[in-house]
């Protein structure tokens, strides 16, 4: 346990949180519904949705002008961490929108991110196994993402960013 006494500090000293920088900005609003620590995330295209993922392998799909939770894929990577978060195509509901997940179970996911919306059962469209299981972020090349947006695997190659 923290204590003044266990940082070597006088009996009557007392603790704070640090206070921010002069000028620093400060938080506009939280998004809460994480039970892990996040590791990841990315807005999509246009900046209207996010997406989270935490260490117990759970990601969220936020809509950001609302503040509110639109999908969960609640085991996304088996219960392992998710480590890079990436958005392939449109700019927002409607627009065709992929996300791509990298866990620490060694794949990468590539979700319908509207079909995910309201169905906590969603199944990736692919998995690819690439026995990643260390903190190295995913990049889909350009032959990679169109084939990921056509919903195919043909040419799909991924490799650390």
């Amino acid at each position: 346990m923290l204590s003044p006494d266990s940082l070597g500090l006088p009996e009557d000293a007392t603790l704070r949180p640090p206070r921010p920088a002069p000028g620093a900005a400060a938080p506009l609003f939280g998004l809460r519904g994480h039970e892990a620590a996040v590791n990841a995330a990315a807005f999509a295209p246009g900046a209207k949705l996010l997406a989270s993922g935490d260490a117990a392998g759970v990601v969220h799909i936020w809509e950001l002008r609302s503040r509110r939770r639109l999908a969960t894929l609640p085991d996304a990577h088996a219960g392992e961490a998710v480590l890079a978060l990436g958005w392939l195509g449109g700019g927002g509901v409607g627009g065709g929108l992929r996300l791509a997940t990298q866990g620490r179970d060694g794949y990468v996911r590539v979700w319908d991110a509207e079909a995910s919306l309201g169905d906590a059962a969603a199944q990736p469209l692919l998995a690819l196994e690439t026995g990643a299981q260390h903190f190295c972020r995913m990049l889909l090349s350009g032959a990679a993402a169109a084939g990921a947006e056509q919903g195919g695997d043909a040419g799909v190659g991924v490799r650390p960013a």
